[in-house]
C-alpha cells in the first residue's frame, strides 16, 4: 500500500509580533541553494515593512512559502522526507543569515498531508463491517429509514479544541472517485516542539500502514 502524496506541507509560525526576518534576504539565501525565485515587486517606500503571502521560490517539485502577516515560513513538496530535508535546510539558512533559532521562537510547528492509497479490500466494505452492529448508526438508520453506515472516520484530540495550538485532525475515507480501491488521509499535526512534529512526520508512512491495516481488518 504504497501511499501517493497529493500535498505535504512542513511549516513553522514564530511566536512574534512582526516578522521575524528581512524577507528579500530571505530569497537572497534561497537563490544561492538553487531556488528560482518569484518575479521582483515593485520597489516600496523606505521604512514601510513588505507583506508577503505565498510561494517567493520554487526548486523542482519543492516551493518555499512565506506568509508574513501570520508569520509564518514553510515547505510545500510531493513526499515527506523531501519536506524534512527542506524545511531542515530553511532553517539553516535562518540560523545562519539571522541568527534566528526557528524552534525557540516557535508558536507551532505544523505538518500538513493528503495521501491517496491503494486498498487491499474495498474501503466501503471495510468501514460497513466496522461499523455494523454499532448501536449509534443502527438508530440513525432507524431515524432516516434507511441502512447507513460510516464513510470513514476522523481522530482528534480526546477532549480537545481544533484552535489549540497542540492538536491533530487525522480523516481516513474511501477516494470519494474510485471508493471501492483507495483510501483517502487527510492529516495535520500540530505541535509546539519541533522535535515531536519531525518525529511523527518521519513515521509517518509507518503510522498510515497501521491506521490502514486496522481499517481492513475491521
Amino acid at each position: 500500500m504504497a501511499p501517493k502524496y497529493r500535498q505535504v506541507s512542513l511549516i513553522v509560525r514564530y511566536n512574534v509580533v512582526l516578522f521575524p526576518f528581512d524577507s528579500i534576504e530571505f530569497e537572497r539565501g534561497l537563490a544561492t541553494q538553487g531556488f528560482i525565485l518569484r518575479e521582483p515587486e515593485e520597489p516600496i517606500p523606505l521604512g514601510t515593512r513588505r507583506e508577503i503571502s505565498g510561494s517567493v521560490a520554487r526548486k523542482g517539485n519543492v516551493s518555499v512559502h512565506l506568509d508574513t502577516p501570520r508569520k509564518v515560513v514553510g515547505v510545500h513538496a510531493l513526499d515527506v522526507e523531501t519536506a524534512l530535508e527542506e524545511m531542515d535546510s530553511l532553517e539553516a539558512l535562518i540560523k545562519e543569515e539571522f541568527g534566528i533559532d526557528s524552534s525557540g521562537m516557535a508558536e507551532y510547528y505544523e505538518f500538513v498531508a493528503g495521501v491517496h492509497i491503494r486498498a487491499e479490500r474495498s474501503p466501503i466494505e471495510s468501514w460497513s463491517n466496522i461499523f455494523e452492529n454499532l448501536p449509534v448508526i443502527k438508530k440513525a438508520s432507524d431515524i432516516i429509514g434507511m441502512d447507513s453506515t460510516s464513510f470513514g472516520i476522523r481522530l482528534v484530540p480526546k477532549g480537545g479544541v481544533p484552535n489549540q495550538v497542540d492538536w491533530f485532525d487525522i480523516r481516513i475515507e474511501p477516494l470519494v472517485q474510485s471508493a471501492t480501491d483507495y483510501h483517502s488521509v487527510q492529516v495535520v499535526y500540530r505541535r509546539t516542539s519541533r522535535d515531536e512534529v519531525f518525529a511523527f512526520v518521519r513515521g509517518f508512512d509507518d503510522h498510515l500502514a497501521a491506521l490502514l491495516s486496522l481499517v481492513e481488518q475491521g
